[in-house]
């Protein structure tokens, strides 16, 4: 039998994100290092939707890297999946997205 392990991050509309969906300085770090965020396969992805890799402190980019490697699955809302573009297919990490939404599928 498996072990399921969960992590959980949320945004509350109207509380981390601005009127423009910006998150500011709550996902500053994302893009202050010299450090850029290396896939699996030693790709380097453009997970910010923004056209701007991540990268983060040296520190930062290990303790992320050893998390993302451990993530199977993304829960994410509507918003922000339109928001990255899906990463066109690429989530940072794990192997499947599901996108919660009220919307139909377009």
């Amino acid at each position: 039998m498996g072990a399921v392990i969960m992590h959980n991050v949320m945004s509350v509309d109207g509380f981390i994100a601005d009127a423009n969906d910006e998150v500011g300085p709550l996902h500053d770090w994302y893009f202050n290092g010299d450090d850029p965020i290396v896939g699996g396969v030693d790709e380097r992805y453009d997970h910010s939707g923004s056209g701007s890799p991540f990268k983060v402190s040296s520190a930062s980019a290990e303790y992320v890297r050893s998390t993302w490697r451990t993530i199977g699955a993304i829960v994410m809302g509507r918003t922000l999946f339109d928001l990255v573009n899906g990463w066109e297919g690429r989530p940072p990490a794990g192997d499947h997205v599901v996108v919660v939404s009220h919307r139909p599928k377009p």
